[in-house]
């Protein structure tokens, strides 16, 4: 199987933005990382070698933020 590619869609408690963004830039599990509009706060862009890592990466780095208050995870697919 070839590279894991997931946006991780992060809501942020208020004020706690800036510092959620920090901590995940500082993975270099992150490719990008923005803040947007929306229902979400934070979109992230993450790429990994084995599925196995990213709820991993979701359970250890993304959940335990101080600041977040939910992710939800959307691996990406190729679909023809």
């Amino acid at each position: 199987m070839g590279e894991i590619l997931a946006y991780i869609l992060i809501e942020v408690q208020a004020g706690k933005t800036s510092s959620v963004q920090k901590h995940l830039l500082a993975r270099n599990e992150v490719l990008q990382s923005h803040v947007v509009t929306g229902p979400y706060d934070i979109i992230a862009l993450v790429k990994f070698d084995q599925f196995d890592d990213l709820p991993r990466f979701v359970l250890e780095h993304v959940q335990t933020c101080e600041g977040v208050l939910r992710s939800t995870t959307c691996v990406a697919v190729n679909v023809p």
